[in-house]
């Protein structure tokens, strides 16, 4: 994980990175990144590891240990994908994209309550997208259709990312595309325009 997001992030490094595992953590995880006389940490703080057996029959033991990754990957990521977000050439038009959230997030699910300004909701579309662009990379060929299918289906239908679906596929496709060397920072403005045209 650690080594996917320096090479698709290549502008944001650090000197250290935790995971944080604690049963204290529940259903709020997060991620911080902190710098201090020139050393950067980066820390993920997610729930304890209690193994989740949903749909375990349906995968292969290679596809589970891809997806038992998900949730230290989806905050890990944060520590990256925020501030290639929070980056000047991206304020207008994230702020113009992400002006009505009704249109990105479904109202009294979780992305509606939690995600509520443009910045958590572009941050969080992108953070679990990035989970197909893992399995893509990493995953059975033939199963990944599947795997990428079931977080879809969660992030509409569960969490309330209305057009989660129509966003992944579109980054699915353009990382596909992407030329030799190409990383995920330089997709940036061909995600962030996707945004703005889809408001």
């Amino acid at each position: 994980m650690q080594r996917w997001l320096t090479k698709n992030f290549p502008t944001t490094r650090y000197n250290s990175l935790k995971v944080i595992f604690s049963p204290l953590v529940g259903n709020i995880q997060s991620a911080s990144w902190f710098e201090n006389n020139g050393f950067k940490e980066a820390q993920a703080h997610v729930n304890f590891p209690y193994p989740d057996k949903t749909d375990e029959k349906e995968f292969s033991s290679n596809a589970l240990n891809v997806r038992k990754g998900n949730i230290v990957f989806t905050e890990l990521n944060h520590c990256f994908i925020n501030p290639e977000g929070e980056k000047t050439q991206y304020r207008t038009a994230l702020a113009s994209a992400f002006s009505d959230l009704a249109i990105w997030n479904e109202k009294g699910k979780p992305a509606a309550l939690y995600y509520n300004n443009p910045y958590s909701c572009f941050n969080e579309y992108v953070s679990w997208a990035l989970v197909s662009l893992r399995y893509f990379d990493y995953a059975p060929a033939d199963e990944q259709d599947k795997l990428i299918a079931s977080i879809e289906k969660r992030q509409v239908d569960i969490r309330g990312f209305k057009e989660f679906r129509t966003f992944n596929q579109y980054l699915l496709n353009i990382y596909k595309k992407r030329r030799n060397g190409q990383t995920v920072s330089d997709l940036y403005p061909l995600i962030v325009k996707w945004f703005e045209d889809h408001k």
